[in-house]
C-alpha cells in the first residue's frame, strides 16, 4: 500500500486522504508502527478525515490511537464519509 501512495502522490505537492475505518479493528503494535513510518515519509499530506459509521465514543477512542501514530498531520474524526471528505477539503482549501 505504501509504494502504491506514493506512486499516486508523486509530484503532487499537497494532498489530504480520507479513510474508511468502519469496519476496522484496533490495529496492533506492529501495524502502529508501519503507519507511523508511513506517515513520517508523506511530506504532502496535510490532513486525514477518517470515517466510522459508529457512535462518538468509538471515535473518541479511534482519535486517541491515532494520536499516537502522528501528530504532525491534523487528523478529524467523523462518523459518515461526506464528514470527512468536506474535512478533507477545507484543509486543503486553507493549505492553498
Amino acid at each position: 500500500m505504501s509504494g502504491r501512495v506514493q506512486e499516486l502522490t508523486q509530484g503532487v505537492e499537497a494532498y489530504t486522504r480520507v479513510v474508511d475505518l468502519s469496519s476496522s479493528a484496533r490495529p496492533n503494535a506492529k501495524v502502529r508502527r508501519r503507519l507511523r513510518e508511513m506517515l513520517a515519509a508523506e511530506g504532502g499530506l496535510k490532513h486525514i478525515g477518517v470515517f466510522t459509521e459508529q457512535n462518538i465514543l468509538i471515535n473518541m477512542a479511534l482519535k486517541f490511537v491515532f494520536s499516537g501514530i502522528s501528530d504532525k498531520i491534523p487528523l478529524s474524526v467523523h462518523r459518515e464519509y461526506d464528514a470527512a471528505l468536506e474535512a478533507c477539503t477545507a484543509a486543503l482549501e486553507a493549505w492553498r
